[in-house]
């Protein structure tokens, strides 16, 4: 029996896609930075978007958390496209070379 789909994960596999890489331009900090991805808005807490719980949802329970960084938590969505920093060239050639894409 032959495949009839084929599913990718976006973020690291074709693309690069870091949460640092936007909030580098919000937090002053590195520092602060580093902490709010450690605790605040953490891979963890991000995981159940991943699984369909919605960005609102997943977003108001950490904002009633740390509403102290409700404007930071916020931008997880509103500013998604500034996580991503282009292909991976890997995946890239790979897909070009099964004629994939």
């Amino acid at each position: 029996m032959s495949p009839k789909a084929l599913l990718w994960d976006f973020g690291n596999v074709i693309v690069r896609w870091n949460p640092r890489t936007l909030h580098l331009n919000i937090f002053d900090d590195p520092v602060e930075c580093d902490r709010f991805l450690s605790v605040v808005c953490t891979l963890a807490w991000h995981a159940p978007t991943d699984c369909g719980v919605t960005f609102a949802d997943n977003i108001a329970q950490q904002v009633a958390r740390y509403p102290r960084y409700e404007a930071e938590i916020r931008a997880w969505q509103e500013r998604w496209a500034e996580m991503f920093s282009g292909p991976i060239a890997e995946t890239e050639a790979a897909l070009e070379s099964h004629a994939l894409i």
